[in-house]
């Protein structure tokens, strides 16, 4: 009598242009958790840079191999000096004069992060992956990347509504991958409509929202000295996330209501200038327990944002069962606040400061909200039914089968935690 010997895991790359604990990007922290939840089932590989910050594409973390827990990361450097004055320049011109596909090539590779030895490497080692997932396609890595292996690429495309995806080199781009995962019914029916890709296979497949089963809301009020009523945002406080709308809205606000209990509370990173008000506090980038405790607290969390594919943040808020503020400019909020039920909309002042006055007089409501919140998350967005969904279309798309000979021997290899770059393909 035989015994069949066990299937070998399928090995996948996982492609992105930054890759930390600590790196909160919407398309870094997708691909960070889609691995760290698909890694019981697959052998994956992060092939990734050594920057940890896209303001300026420095080379932060050493370059090599590393494991951790069951996941090997790949860093590559990268080359030349980003510089962000000429590249804003450079994308001026580019969005306001006519231009070649090569001008359009050249402003990507400006943007970052210019890891060349990365492209080579995806080339020379495609045989050794049964698919290779690119997150993000704005990115370097993804544009010159995915090319190099096109029967074996899934796309993960991040997409928001903005004019970078109008360029002629992406619209091109967009019916290169073997197939495509889009976040939203909105992200699929504008590259759809943009690019006329409906021929690309693809599925709709969001991310696991997992909060923690019980939240402090007293404990983040003690730690921070909080007290009375606040509205929350969450995110990189940043120009192009809707921040310096946001605080135009409450300084009009907290002028037209001088004696309202409520503040605006900010956690995250700080990308632009907050002018000082009383009644706005930075609190600056909090853990994960911390940040869910901040979220329970809050009479509402504010999502000012036009461009979205997604929006973590805005299902880990109605998660904890906080109702949601959101900017309808963004087809992706919108989309949410539609089908949960669970957020307000705005899109101008006045219908900000309602949906405010709404969340402070309306506790009924805002309950409802809650709950419907709550349910939402858990029916759409859960990890279970997400790792179900990315598992049963890999094996669409790699056919059950188990990968050549050649992939066998490489995955059979024992390699120590610490390599050279110059060793990574060897």
């Amino acid at each position: 009598m035989t015994t069949e010997a066990p299937k070998r895991k399928l090995r996948i790359a996982f492609v992105v242009q930054r890759y930390g604990e600590r790196i909160t990007g919407g398309a870094e922290q997708l691909c960070r958790q889609v691995a760290e939840n698909l890694s019981e089932h697959y052998d994956i590989e992060i092939l990734t840079t050594t920057a940890k910050d896209y303001t300026d594409w420095k080379n932060y973390y050493i370059p090599g191999r590393e494991k951790v827990d069951r996941l090997t990361i790949k860093r590559f450097p990268i080359e030349g000096q980003y510089n962000a004055l000429r590249f804003r320049w450079q994308t001026r011109l580019l969005f306001r004069l006519p231009h070649s596909l090569e001008s359009e090539r050249r402003w990507i590779q400006a943007q970052g992060p210019n890891t060349p030895v990365l492209i080579d490497y995806i080339e020379r080692n495609a045989s050794d992956y049964d698919l290779l997932l690119f997150f993000s396609y704005r990115y370097y890595p993804a544009f010159f990347g995915l090319p190099k292996v096109r029967q074996k690429s899934v796309l993960v495309p991040t997409a928001e509504h903005d004019r970078t995806i109008y360029l002629h080199s992406y619209m091109d781009f967009f019916h290169q991958p073997r197939a495509i995962i889009y976040l939203t019914p909105e992200e699929k029916t504008l590259i759809n409509g943009v690019t006329h890709n409906e021929r690309v296979e693809s599925r709709i497949i969001g991310i696991g929202v997992n909060p923690p089963p019980q939240t402090d809301p007293q404990k983040f009020r003690m730690d921070f000295g909080i007290h009375g009523p606040f509205l929350l945002y969450v995110g990189r406080i940043d120009e192009n996330k809707g921040c310096g709308a946001m605080f135009n809205y409450m300084w009009r606000y907290f002028e037209e209501n001088p004696d309202t209990p409520l503040r605006l509370l900010l956690i995250g990173f700080r990308a632009m200038h907050i002018q000082p008000h009383p009644k706005i506090i930075h609190i600056g980038y909090l853990d994960d327990e911390a940040k869910f405790n901040a979220i329970a607290a809050a009479e509402a969390m504010i999502m000012p944002s036009r461009y979205e594919s997604l929006s973590i943040v805005t299902l880990e808020a109605m998660a904890c069962g906080a109702p949601v503020i959101v900017n309808q400019e963004c087809e992706v909020l919108q989309g949410h606040a539609e089908r949960s039920h669970a957020a307000f909309t705005y899109s101008n002042y006045e219908e900000f400061s309602a949906s405010i006055r709404e969340v402070h007089e309306n506790p009924e409501l805002c309950n409802e909200m809650r709950r419907n919140g709550k349910r939402y998350v858990q029916e759409n967005y859960s990890w279970p039914i997400v790792n179900q969904q990315y598992r049963e279309f890999i094996a669409e798309l790699s056919g059950g089968c188990c990968g050549t000979a050649a992939q066998e021997k490489a995955a059979a290899k024992r390699e120590p935690s610490h390599l050279s770059v110059a060793s990574l393909d060897q």
